[in-house]
């Protein structure tokens, strides 16, 4: 997508804007098990088919007290491109070491498990079979109303929220340069949700087509503005902000951590940039400053 876009901007690279990040779960069917715990290590073999019942003993052994059947799983993978497969196997590769030897990628490589396509089939077909476990983005499992597993990275497992998510998104590294935003995540992450993706916009930042403007202007403000993202977190997503900023006597608040910028005419958006970077900063029309650990704008 990024090689695309360079082609069609007249004036340098396209840039990316990450604008929608959220948990990759593993959403199971076990109406007897109302909390599931999942390693790196069982969720590779699940999927590399070398864990094949519900009772395989590396199962039981991070589910204590747990009464898991005996029956064989059955696992759901996607059958069609998708970026949710790339994350979650790029999660696979970065956490499971020996225990997935399969390269990660948008198309799905290992042996194990059904191919259905899309992430609301994967999650229709969890909910419709018994004993079946399924990779979905968040939002699918709540909507389809399924149980995610919790994932232990090796400090405790973890419950998969938005907010959790939103930990370990925070924490990304910046790969690009200038205001090309690229996130490096870190999925062997023991302080938030581990399993997670962000959806980015791409456009240029200068030498757009004059007559594209208008739209590209309009559409990405919106999406990175309140209406675009203030119901991201409910519906199971994270919000560009980590969802970090709130309101309080007249004035926004957000710990320390991303710093927001405007990129350069024509569009004035808002991106995220380098902590510590320093520019005039805008949101909704009202100037960004930093003191005391803390971001403030007047509203």
């Amino acid at each position: 997508d990024k090689t695309n876009a360079d082609a069609r901007c007249a004036s340098g690279p396209a840039i990316d804007i990450p604008m929608v990040g959220g948990a990759i779960v593993a959403a199971y069917n076990l109406p007897s098990v109302s909390k599931l715990i999942v390693t790196p290590m069982i969720l590779a073999g699940i999927y590399s088919n070398t864990i094949t019942t519900w009772n395989d003993p590396a199962l039981v052994a991070a589910n204590p007290g747990v009464t898991l059947p005996s029956a064989t799983i059955v696992a759901f993978h996607r059958s069609d491109s998708s970026g949710t497969t790339d994350n979650f196997t790029k999660y696979l590769t970065a956490a499971a070491g020996s225990d997935w030897t399969y390269n990660h990628g948008k198309e799905w490589a290992a042996p194990g498990g059904q191919g259905v396509k899309g992430s609301d089939q994967v999650a229709a077909s969890v909910k419709s079979t018994p004993n079946s476990i399924g990779y979905v983005e968040l939002s699918f499992a709540l909507s389809q109303s399924l149980t995610a597993s919790w994932v232990d990275n090796g400090a405790g497992p973890v419950e998969p929220t938005s907010e959790k998510a939103a930990a370990t998104i925070s924490s990304a590294t910046i790969t690009g340069t200038g205001n090309d935003l690229a996130l490096k995540l870190d999925y062997t992450t023991t302080t938030g949700y581990p399993i997670v993706l962000v959806t980015y916009e791409i456009t240029c930042e200068k030498g757009l087509d004059s007559s594209l403007v208008p739209l590209t202007k309009s559409f990405l403000t919106y999406t990175s503005g309140t209406a675009g993202q203030g119901g991201l977190t409910a519906a199971g997503y994270v919000r560009h902000d980590g969802g970090r900023y709130w309101y309080h006597s007249g004035r926004w608040y957000a710990p320390r951590g991303i710093r927001w910028a405007i990129i350069a005419p024509p569009f004035g958006l808002f991106v995220p940039m380098l902590p510590g970077a320093y520019s005039t900063v805008w949101w909704g029309g009202a100037p960004y400053y930093y003191a005391n650990d803390v971001y403030y704008v007047w509203r």
